[in-house]
């Protein structure tokens, strides 16, 4: 006949490590949930920052003769010099006029290349997050959608989808100045 033998000392250290091991296990999911609620909430606050900027952006080019919108951020101060609209995805942001990781949490930033709308490749970035903002629905882009540019002064330029590829982060070809195109 076989009979496992248990006695009081091992049913308590059993019940013991258990407890602490459920203790552990909760302590683990409530932080989890913690860290889920706390990602959400900073990408909310993003969100309405990015939002704020281009609504008093709009409101000040509206009501102002300034041709540019200043923004002090880490110590540099750093101008509107547009705004991006791609109507297919929904996307309306300002386009920062120099980049640095904290101002590419809030909006797009020119990364290289003359003035908007003049002769030459202006390059922005923005980040690819994987919620609906910034660039993160641009894979939805086809052949023939339209992209909106504006200056400073609310100058449109419209441009189309040609081609779409992507590049190596070590291929700098999209830098090129060459316009013969």
């Amino acid at each position: 006949m076989n009979q496992i033998l248990e006695n009081k000392k091992t049913k308590k250290l059993n019940k013991r490590l258990y407890s602490f091991q459920f203790f552990i296990f909760c302590f683990i999911i409530l932080f989890f949930i913690i860290y889920l609620f706390w990602q959400k909430y900073s990408e909310n606050n993003t969100k309405k920052m990015s939002e704020s900027i281009i609504k008093n952006y709009n409101i000040t080019r509206l009501y102002s003769n300034n041709v540019g919108s200043n923004i002090k951020a880490n110590d540099n101060l750093v101008s509107i010099v547009g705004t991006i609209e791609i109507p297919k995805i929904n996307i309306s942001y300002p386009i920062f006029s120099s980049y640095s990781d904290e101002l590419l949490k809030v909006s797009v930033c020119k990364f290289y290349g003359p003035d908007i709308n003049t002769i030459g490749n202006f390059c922005i970035i923005g980040h690819n997050y994987n919620t609906s903002d910034f660039f993160s629905k641009l894979f939805l882009l086809e052949l023939k959608d339209i992209i909106n540019i504006y200056d400073s002064n609310r100058n449109k330029l419209s441009y189309e989808v040609y081609e779409s590829y992507e590049v190596e982060p070590d291929n700098l070809s999209y830098l090129s100045q060459e316009t013969n195109r």
